[in-house]
């Protein structure tokens, strides 16, 4: 089996508010619904007081 050479790049916004992250393949065409995003996530970059 040969060796899988996949590139793909990922992304950080640190922001005020959020953190964002995506993971994206550079490959896929701009048209194509999901334009290259595989996966992302936020998450808030202060714990909120209760």
């Amino acid at each position: 089996m040969p060796p899988n050479n996949r590139h793909l790049r990922i992304g950080v916004d640190v922001g005020g508010t959020n953190t964002d992250g995506v993971l994206i393949d550079p490959l896929c065409k701009l048209a194509d619904p999901s334009r290259g995003i595989l996966a992302w996530t936020r998450s808030p970059d202060h714990a909120r007081p209760g």
